[in-house]
């Protein structure tokens, strides 16, 4: 398969282009990334048993901004292998610009079904005439995380109405791709919300008071000790479910009810999968999760301590799915208080 300069040039500048967009966005939450695709197109229609098939190799390029682990959005640049007008003997060339949403469905933490829409413009080239339009473009697949920020991807193409007037052909294509998701190094798992790393300033307690009608009332003072469980999530979900949780979560809930200088650390946790930003926002949203349940049920907002560290404190192998399950998760800490009886 040949390439045209232009194609080097428009593929390089894509790759520049999408690589700056890193430190651009990241301030905003979002993710940059950027891939290839290769594969193989059909052509059909009916005049090209005589015209000639625009069949051959395809060679992509793209680069864009993913939102969170479901929405994306690309641009990319797509040269299609040469073929031979039968009528006038020259080679036919086509590019492509292609811009598109796409929507990641995960059914398990590393797979997730795909579909993109959008719309392509084209140029065809030969040596008796040059033609260019845009058509409707649409894609599906399936997409595959082997390691964290890198994805593969096999998936099926289609444009409509290719090089109208002329041979005019519906591309079918088959492509197996390659992606890499920027991580956002400039973060630092510091960066998560650490208030549930100092402890509440002590509170001061009355040990007793002053004697009434010639009698001294005398309180006892005594300390609840410190209590933890584990609230665990499903892949990529916020949801809070009091029928996934442990009695001694329900246990803490009514201390802190009922003792309302009851403190508890809320701390939230993800697996590895997804870009840094994605896990640190998400741990964070279980964790609101989780406070808003307690705060329904009695629980002052003062009371809670609120932490998101995404996935930087994994406490399993994330390369297993059994760690990854351990890994999206919320600590609940309920920290030591003292109480009269």
């Amino acid at each position: 398969m040949r390439y045209s300069n232009k194609s080097l040039l428009v593929a390089t500048a894509l790759f520049l282009g999408n690589s700056l967009l890193v430190n651009a966005s990241a301030s905003e939450g979002v993710s940059p990334f950027i891939g290839l695709k290769y594969g193989h197109q059909l052509g059909f229609n009916e005049e090209h048993d005589q015209g000639g098939r625009p069949d051959g190799d395809v060679l992509g390029f793209y680069g864009g901004l993913q939102f969170n682990n479901q929405w994306s959005w690309d641009l990319g640049y797509q040269t299609f292998e040469s073929y031979e007008d039968y009528y006038t003997g020259s080679n036919v060339s086509t590019e492509l610009y292609e811009t598109a949403l796409k929507y990641d469905w995960y059914f398990s933490d590393r797979m997730s079904l795909f579909g993109r829409l959008g719309v392509a413009y084209w140029n065809v080239d030969s040596g008796s005439y040059d033609n260019d339009g845009f058509s409707p473009l649409g894609e599906v697949g399936l997409s595959y995380s082997f390691i964290p920020n890198v994805k593969m991807s096999v998936s099926y193409q289609y444009v409509d109405g290719i090089d109208p007037g002329h041979n005019e052909y519906n591309s079918h294509a088959i492509f197996m791709g390659l992606a890499y998701t920027f991580g956002g190094s400039d973060y630092s798992s510091n960066t998560a919300v650490t208030e549930a790393e100092s402890y509440i300033e002590p509170v001061t307690y009355v040990e007793s008071v002053q004697p009434v009608k010639d009698s001294v009332v005398e309180i006892v003072i005594s300390e609840m000790p410190a209590q933890s469980t584990v609230i665990y999530f499903d892949v990529n979900s916020t949801e809070f479910s009091t029928s996934n949780v442990s009695k001694e979560f329900i246990d803490i809930a009514k201390k802190l009810v009922a003792h309302p200088q009851a403190k508890v650390e809320i701390v939230g946790h993800t697996d590895s999968i997804g870009s840094e930003e994605y896990n640190l926002e998400l741990s964070k949203q279980r964790v609101l999760s989780v406070a808003k349940w307690l705060n329904s049920n009695g629980v002052a907002a003062e009371q809670m301590v609120l932490a998101g560290f995404g996935e930087s404190k994994p406490i399993a192998d994330n390369n297993t799915p059994k760690g990854r399950e351990l890994n999206r998760r919320v600590d609940a800490n309920l920290l030591p208080f003292k109480y009269k009886k």
